[in-house]
């Protein structure tokens, strides 16, 4: 019979919350089933049917059926099923469990065209994260996709070097907050340039 110092205890505890941590990043890359996944959407009354439809704008049969009720984070639609304050679902998978019903388990409704406000299900995809991340590269839409041009930061760079301009102004002009100037400024952000 083996015995456990505290000393082992404490190591074995140790390496059991490490291995944890370890398991977050490489559950994303290979798409392992966390604990927190999307919630399924639950059986709908026809009330909330016809609830959920009057909240669409639609625009022919292939055109985006843009959303028009409370948003989410992100900018996603939100709808609220049961009147319960914890029971929004993204108005995206309402609608993509309309038109094909239960959404596979551990699977994102995507968008094909893109607009996150769009309900149309002619516009939606079940895809696992590495199929949403690479339809979204294969766009353009995680990689190099800035505000700003090289140009118009060295603009910035220049013209906050002069002191004639402040910041705030800046950030005015060129449509980003004065936090973003600052970074420039700084060259905490845009070092290439």
């Amino acid at each position: 019979v083996a015995t456990v110092s505290a000393a082992n205890v404490g190591l074995l505890y140790f390496l059991e919350i490490l291995l944890a941590l370890l398991a977050f990043p490489i559950a994303l890359i290979y798409n392992i089933p966390m604990n927190k996944t999307h919630r399924s959407v639950p059986p709908l009354r026809a009330s909330d049917i016809e609830r959920f439809w009057a909240k669409v704008n639609f625009a022919g049969p292939n055109g985006c059926w843009e959303w028009q009720g409370a948003y989410r984070s992100y900018g996603y639609g939100g709808f609220r099923l049961g009147g319960r304050s914890h029971s929004s679902y993204p108005s995206h998978r309402i609608s993509w469990y309309l038109a094909n019903g239960r959404i596979p388990p551990n699977m994102y409704v995507c968008h094909r065209c893109d607009n996150k406000r769009c309900v149309n299900p002619r516009h939606l995809f079940a895809g696992n994260n590495r199929a949403n991340v690479a339809d979204a590269l294969a766009k353009g839409i995680l990689a190099g996709q800035h505000k700003l041009t090289e140009s118009q930061v060295r603009n910035i760079r220049a013209e906050s070097e002069d002191g004639e301009v402040s910041r705030r102004k800046l950030s005015k002009k060129y449509g980003v907050n004065q936090a973003t100037i600052a970074k420039i400024v700084l060259r905490k952000t845009w070092q290439r340039c």
